[in-house]
């Protein structure tokens, strides 16, 4: 069977010519009713399949031709359609001489169904029925034809509306979100800008613009061109990693302002993804200026080694426990003082560090009271005296550590061997006593001195008032 296939749109003619020949017909194509005339002519084909809305010259207008004409008027002639699908297009198409409207779309197998039950009904337009009255009638034909394409044109006009209505909320709506976007963008504080996959700058949000008002217009360039005045990527550019992985990234770069001032900046750069696709296409470079953070970071090293150093060379054995009284800091001197071997400072475990301290005490267990107590009166500090089992005595001094709003962050403690400043204490005591005994010796012999000279004085007195010859 040899099918005349008329249709304007070339996808949908070159889907229907493979359905046809999959079923062991021949196809021959014409793009609109002008062109399908001409090969009517040329092939005479055994049925014409047409679309109705077509250039040049639309179905009804072809149907209209073929069925005028003496050699084509009995080729079955059918309509397959998308636009004109109602009654009175089917009607008009039935009174012009066509053998079945048929709607598009259809499946494939159901289209080919249809069109086997349509020609085996009209058995193949074997013989001609005789020219359609409503063909012989031009004006009537016209009038219906008019009718038919005015309705059409309404119902196109309409849904045409309704599209350009659609579309134009459409694009208030895109506005609105690309509007809500860019306030976004510029509302951010730090640096922000768009880069595409090949480092042209797409877009930057004000803040950048403030920094690099010295090299503006900054869109069009490349990023590094318009920021460091290179030809090449900077090689600590963190943007280089995201193109190669579709990971952020970042880094930390010197910059200077436009009047020389050297600060520090952070860039992060994210994938910029198509959600569509799920393609990158391009870069989000987001840079903070951290100089202000970077100095508070240094004064924080400092203050950190310098109060390392200071625990870690001070004479007292120190020992720093959280607000969940777990061991965060130890210095050398506190294990030295306690003895207490590597593996157990390893586990960072106060429960075991106590057990092996609670050993080494006299009295362990008012040793421990005083530090249940310490725990739970938060606020309270202590200072007492810890005896040995060895001999040794340590001073104990705890202090608790609050935040400025008042958040307890832990306890210190403080251990200071005490046992050689006992002793020399002891040996003062001893000396400061011998001392009182030697000046009470001293008093009293003196005392006896004075009372001895007297006699002595008067028993010259005395002896000097004797005569020689004086018996005594």
């Amino acid at each position: 069977m040899k099918v005349l296939l008329v249709e304007d749109n070339a996808s949908d003619r070159r889907m229907m010519k493979y359905v046809i020949e999959n079923y062991g017909s021949q196809v021959v194509e014409a793009e609109d009713g002008e062109d399908g005339m001409a090969k009517a002519y040329l092939h005479k084909p055994d049925v014409i399949i047409s679309d109705a809305l077509m250039p040049k010259m639309d179905g009804f207008q072809f149907l209209r031709k073929i069925k005028t004409d003496e050699d084509l008027k009995h080729i079955p002639f059918i309509f397959y359609s998308a636009v004109y699908t109602g009654y009175k297009e089917a009607e008009l198409a039935q009174s012009l001489g066509a053998e079945a409207f048929i709607v598009k779309p259809k499946d494939p197998q159901e289209f080919w169904e249809e069109l086997m039950e349509i020609l085996e009904k009209c058995g193949h337009r074997a013989t001609n029925k005789g020219i359609s009255k409503l063909v012989q009638k031009e004006e009537e034909f016209l009038k219906r034809y008019s009718d038919i394409v005015a309705s059409k044109l309404e119902e196109k006009v309409h849904d045409l509306s309704g599209e350009i209505e659609a579309r134009k909320r459409s694009q208030d709506e895109l506005k609105r979100k690309e509007s809500f976007l860019l306030n976004i963008l510029d509302s951010i504080q730090d640096g922000t800008t768009v880069l595409d996959m090949h480092f042209n700058i797409l877009r930057v949000n004000p803040t950048m613009e403030k920094w690099y008002e010295h090299r503006m217009p900054l869109v069009g360039k490349k990023c590094h061109e318009a920021y460091y005045d290179s030809t090449e990527p900077c090689q600590t550019c963190p943007g280089i990693q995201t193109l190669k992985n579709g990971k952020p990234a970042s880094a930390i770069v010197p910059f200077k302002t436009a009047n020389g001032i050297a600060r520090v900046m952070e860039i992060v750069t994210f994938p910029f993804m198509d959600s569509g696709t799920g393609q990158m296409n391009g870069l989000i470079e987001y840079v903070r200026d951290i100089t202000e953070r970077k100095k508070t970071e240094e004064a924080l090293h400092f203050r950190n080694a310098l109060l390392s150093t200071q625990m870690e060379t001070s004479l007292d054995g120190i020992l720093v426990v959280d607000d969940n009284n777990k061991i965060i800091s130890v210095n050398h001197r506190f294990v030295n003082m306690w003895k207490i071997p590597g593996h157990i400072m390893e586990t960072k475990s106060d429960e075991i560090a106590l057990e092996w301290v609670l050993g080494k005490v006299k009295n362990a267990d008012k040793f421990s009271e005083k530090i249940r107590h310490l725990y739970e009166h938060r606020t309270e500090t202590s200072k007492d005296e810890i005896i040995l089992e060895d001999g040794r005595i340590f001073d104990r001094y705890s202090a608790p550590m609050f935040g400025h709003e008042g958040r307890y962050f832990g306890r210190v403690w403080y251990f200071r061997d005490g046992t050689e400043q006992r002793k020399l204490e002891h040996q003062l005591l001893q000396s400061q006593k011998m001392e009182a005994v030697g000046q009470l010796a001293g008093g009293i012999a003196h005392d006896f001195n004075n009372i001895l000279s007297a006699v002595i004085g008067y028993g010259e007195l005395a002896r000097m008032k004797i005569e020689e010859d004086e018996p005594v």
